[in-house]
Parts: C-alpha cells; sequence; structure tokens
C-alpha cells in the first residue's frame, strides 16, 4: 500500500508538474512574449510615422528656406512698394512653380489684403485658381509675416498645404516689412507617393476631422488628439499607425497614417506556437520517461532524491548536497546532482558576471543597428536628392555661365548689380551642390590615395578657395617636421574646408583662426582654432551626429562627413569649446603612409 501510495502521489506530481509547467508557459506568452511582439511591431510603426514625419519636416524646411530667398529681395520689396512694373513678368512664371514645386504664390500687403496671387499646377503645368478659403486666411497669414514669419501645415476647405510666409524685407534684411510672401505647395496624392517611396513603406495623408477609426479605438482616438500617436491592429495581415499634425494656428489638422504587413508577428506568433507545442510535447515525453525509470527503480531513494533536491532549489542554496547511498543509478544520479550543485555553487558569481556582459553587449548591439537604421534613411535621402538635383544644378550653373557673358554688354551702372545677383545665386548652387555631396559622402565607400602633400601649401589652397570675412585674422603655424604629410590631400582638403567654413561662420563679428600643426607620438595633429561663440556640453555630445546642426541653414552632415573622412585615412578627430570663448578641431593623422586606413574603400569623394 505504501508502494501504490508513491505511485499515486508520483502520477500526480507528474501531472500536476505538467500542468503547471504548460499555464506558466501560456502566463509567460500572454504576459511577456505577445505584449514584446506588440511592442516591436509598435515601434516599427512608430518608426515609420517618424519617418513620414521627418520627410514633411524637410519639405517645409526647404519651402521656408526658398520663401525667405525670395522674400529678403530688393525686387520683391519695390514690386510691394508698386516700384518694379516688370517683377510679375519676369518672376512669377511657370518655370519658378515647377522648380520650385510650388502651387501657390500669393503677395500680400501689411493689412492683409491680396496684392497678387497664382496658383499652379506644376505636376500638369497649367495655371488653376487659388486654393478655396485662401482669401479669408490672408489677413491671419499676414499677421504671422509680421511676427517674423511662420512655417507649417495649413488647413482649406479644399485640402490640406505645406506653407512658408516670411516678412518681405530688402536683401540687406532691413524694414519695415513691405508687405508678407506666401508660399505654398498641397499635399495631394503625387506628393503622398513621394512620401511612401522615400520611406519605404505606404503611407496615407488625410484632414484629422475625416479620420474615422474603427470601433473599439477610441483610446486610439484620444491618444491622438493629445498630441500622441495610435497603433492599430486592422487583422492578422494589416496594422495601421497614425499621427497628427497641427496646422499653423495649433490645431490638430493632417492625420498622417503609415501601414504595415504584420510579417514579423505573423511569423512570431507561427513560431511561437510551434515552440509551445513542442515545449509541452518534450515536457510530457519527459515526464512519461521519468514516471518510467521510476517505476523499474526504487520508489524510496527517488522521493528522497526528489524531496532533497526540491529543497535544494526553492533555498537556491547550492552548498547544500544530497545523500548518496547504493551503486546503482540512483546513486549515480545523486553524484552528479551533487557534483552539478559544486559546480553552480563555484560558478554563481561568474555566471552574474556573465550576465552583466551579455546586458552590456546587448545594449551595443541595439546601437549599432540603430545607427545603421539612420545611416539607411540617410542613404536612400541621398540617391533621391542626388539623382533629383545634380542635373538641375548643373543646368543652372550653364545658365549662370551664359548669364555672366551676356552682362558684359550691360551698361557699367547695371553690370555691377547683374554680377551681384549672378554671384549669389551661384553661391546658393555650390550650397546645394555641397548638401548633395554630404549626404553621398555618408553612405558611399571611399576610394583613399595616398601621396606626400606639403602641407602648408595645401593649407593655402584651402584658404584661397574660401573668401575670409572681414574682422577675421587667420594664421598658420606648422612645427618643424610637420611640414609634409603622407595623406590623400582631396580628402584632407575637403575636412580643412568644412572645418574653417565652420570656424568662420562661428565667428559673425570677426576673430582669430589659428590652423597649427605639429607631431606628436608618431602622429601629426592639425588644430584649427577659433574665438567664436563656442559650443555648451550638450551640443559638443552631438556635434558628429548625423542631420543634427544648431544652424538655422544647414543639413547637420558636415562634421560627421568630416568625422567618417578622417577616420578613412586611418586617424582620429576630437573637438573642445567653450561657450563664448571658441573651438578646437583637432584631427590626429598617422605620418606612415596607409597606416590604419579602410582597406575596403573603392570610390573618391566629389
Amino acid at each position: 500500500m505504501i508502494a501504490m501510495r508513491l505511485r499515486i502521489k508520483l502520477l500526480l506530481t507528474l501531472v500536476v508538474l505538467a500542468f503547471v509547467a504548460f499555464m506558466i508557459i501560456v502566463v509567460a506568452i500572454n504576459v511577456f512574449v505577445l505584449p514584446a511582439f506588440e511592442r516591436a511591431e509598435s515601434e516599427e510603426v512608430g518608426e515609420g510615422l517618424t519617418r513620414a514625419l521627418n520627410v514633411i519636416n524637410i519639405s517645409i524646411s526647404q519651402l521656408e528656406s526658398s520663401a525667405k530667398d525670395w522674400a529678403y529681395w530688393d525686387d520683391t520689396y519695390q514690386f510691394l512698394q508698386g516700384n518694379h512694373a516688370g517683377y510679375v513678368q519676369s518672376n512669377i512664371v511657370p518655370g519658378t512653380f515647377e522648380s520650385l514645386k510650388l502651387n501657390v504664390m500669393a503677395f500680400i500687403d501689411p493689412d492683409g489684403a491680396l496684392v497678387l496671387g497664382k496658383a499652379y499646377d506644376y505636376e500638369n503645368g497649367e495655371e488653376i485658381p487659388l486654393p478655396e478659403g485662401l482669401d479669408e486666411k490672408l489677413g491671419a497669414l499676414a499677421s504671422l509675416a509680421m511676427e517674423g514669419g511662420r512655417s507649417g501645415v495649413l488647413a482649406l476647405p479644399g485640402g490640406t498645404m505645406i506653407f512658408s510666409v516670411q516678412p518681405v524685407l530688402k536683401s540687406s534684411m532691413e524694414g519695415p516689412p513691405a508687405g508678407a510672401l506666401f508660399m505654398g505647395r498641397v499635399l495631394d496624392q503625387s506628393a503622398v507617393d513621394s512620401i511612401s517611396q522615400t520611406i519605404l513603406l505606404p503611407v496615407s495623408l488625410q484632414p484629422y476631422d475625416l479620420l474615422a477609426l474603427p470601433e473599439g479605438f477610441a483610446s486610439a482616438k484620444a491618444a491622438l488628439a493629445s498630441g500622441g500617436t495610435a497603433v492599430i491592429p486592422i487583422n492578422s495581415s494589416t496594422v495601421l499607425g497614425y499621427a497628427v499634425i497641427n496646422d499653423v494656428f495649433g490645431k490638430p489638422s493632417l492625420a498622417v497614417g503609415v501601414s504595415l504587413e504584420r510579417h514579423f508577428y505573423r511569423t512570431s506568433l507561427a513560431a511561437l506556437t510551434h515552440s509551445v507545442t513542442s515545449a509541452f510535447l518534450a515536457l510530457s515525453l519527459s515526464f512519461v520517461a521519468l514516471y518510467a525509470s521510476i517505476e523499474v527503480g526504487s520508489m524510496r531513494k527517488i522521493s528522497r532524491l526528489r524531496k532533497e533536491m526540491m529543497k535544494i532549489g526553492e533555498r537556491r542554496d547550492f552548498s547544500k548536497r544530497v545523500r548518496e547511498e547504493g551503486d546503482d543509478e540512483i546513486s549515480d544520479l545523486a553524484k552528479s546532482a551533487n557534483w552539478m550543485l559544486s559546480a553552480l555553487e563555484s560558478s554563481s558569481e561568474e555566471l552574474k558576471r556573465y550576465a552583466a556582459r551579455l546586458e552590456e553587449l546587448v545594449e551595443e548591439q541595439t546601437a549599432k543597428l540603430r545607427e545603421k537604421e539612420r545611416l539607411a534613411a540617410i542613404g536612400e535621402t541621398a540617391t533621391m536628392v542626388g539623382h533629383d538635383l545634380r542635373n538641375p544644378l548643373q543646368s543652372l550653373m550653364n545658365i549662370v555661365y551664359l548669364m555672366e557673358e551676356d552682362g558684359a554688354s550691360l551698361p557699367p551702372e547695371k553690370r555691377e548689380m547683374f554680377s551681384k545677383w549672378l554671384g549669389k545665386l551661384k553661391d546658393n548652387v555650390a550650397y546645394m551642390d555641397k548638401i548633395v555631396s554630404d549626404l553621398q559622402d555618408m553612405t558611399r565607400p571611399l576610394k583613399v590615395d595616398f601621396t606626400e602633400v606639403q602641407l602648408d601649401r595645401l593649407l593655402m589652397d584651402v584658404l584661397d578657395d574660401l573668401k575670409v570675412p572681414e574682422g577675421v585674422h587667420v594664421s598658420l603655424e606648422i612645427e618643424p617636421g610637420a611640414e609634409k604629410v603622407v595623406t590623400d590631400p582631396l580628402i584632407l582638403k575637403r575636412i580643412l574646408h568644412n572645418l574653417v567654413i565652420n570656424a568662420f561662420q562661428a565667428m559673425p563679428g570677426g576673430g582669430r583662426l589659428t590652423i597649427a600643426a605639429s607631431l606628436s607620438g608618431g602622429e601629426i595633429l592639425i588644430r584649427v582654432t577659433d574665438t567664436g561663440v563656442g559650443m555648451d556640453e550638450e551640443t559638443l555630445k552631438k556635434i558628429f551626429t548625423p542631420l543634427f546642426t544648431t544652424k538655422a541653414k544647414g543639413t547637420g552632415l558636415g562634421l560627421a562627413v568630416c568625422k567618417r573622412l578622417v577616420e578613412a585615412l586611418g586617424g582620429s578627430i576630437s573637438v573642445k569649446s567653450s561657450k563664448g570663448v571658441g573651438t578646437t578641431f583637432t584631427l590626429r593623422l598617422p605620418i606612415n603612409k596607409g597606416s590604419g586606413a579602410n582597406p575596403t574603400s573603392t570610390m573618391k569623394p566629389s
């Protein structure tokens, strides 16, 4: 009867353990695993929404830059004052709308009255009426312009558009404002398709008031109303994400939607189902085998061994040992258990250290993955921008060249002004070309050609290519032994070119720029020091991060490109700065040819 009771207890114990293990697995899946899958899916949708919003914000920034270029122009200023009769015929032409990708240009007087308004469909090449409801917003838009200008989203009865309205000032940015210039681009299906192609996800744009969410998602609507995002699983195949953009008056205006196929969720769910089934079958088989083994062995020893092991496991006191009796498989099991307990006792601290190290590695890999995603986004942008802008920029330069030749025949009093505006046009074309180059340099491979370079001559070439601002004094300090360096002269010139331009921009009121070269421990050090505005600690931490910038007009790629180019030369770059004192960038380059250079580089930077 004792054996029967033990057998029944054993059977009941195995059944209960199997049931408890299964319930633990089910609870763990519902509490931890499935929510983790949903969080990962939500994060992926959130990243897609972030990329879509970034594309819209970039478009708004580009539109704002164009609006400022036109608004801070003497010709526009004179036109609004009634002193430029040929302004409209010369400038407000289809080519302007097509090159700037505009649908609306409106000139408004300081009181909000429309002086001139034109709308154009640059996709189909035809003039269209002004958007419905725009005339009712002119007074408010003029007020925003008088306050310094504003850019953002504007909701109209006929649709939603991105816009920028700026005060019209003289080219010297002096006032008072002669009125306001409004530029707008309609967010139509073509714009939605462009955003979708950019972020590689289906995107939808619709007025916030017309957004209809499925039943049971009232919390999602509330989250959107409070400025958050909403992730809505439509079915087992599709999940939608929404974010809201407020209009210029602070009201919810535009709902941005991203659609995502639930490949990860379905695959993970299927794998999880198979894993749970396999685990349950394996667990069941293990219990059957265990029962059979115990059935043909000694129930008393097994019972005692089980109790002792469970007691040790519950207390997690690995210094305890089970009794070893007899000379059979059960005693071997007891010996193995004691050996395992001894090993666990001696390695528990090591396991803790390993767990801590594993967490560090996970964090490192996560950071690397995020950086790869950022670079992938930059690569997509570089491909788009390089393809769309290179040919138009070259055409602009050709036009400027032809205009310079024609301008030589103008009277002297007009030739100077004509040359001045052509110079500004060339400068802006060069700036746009630099943006394209920076974007491409962030993602494409580099080819490094090492040769011996006369450092002082290279530095003079860099300064000769740039216009030193008034009030800035430049000095070169090259110590003996540092006159020559083995490097790629084109890459080094590009690095120094960016650093010197940054230094000039940091000294708007004048100052001193010092470029010094010296030898230190088998390396050549090149320091670029300015006495400009300097940077705080938070800015210094992000200075080499792609797309981070503190400038009103900047892409945030210059210093990130510099860091990549320096590393391609086998060197490193560091920065020290104090607010209001100045900044020093230090380049450390190897003296020997090719030392530390990237062996996989294949492309020469432009």
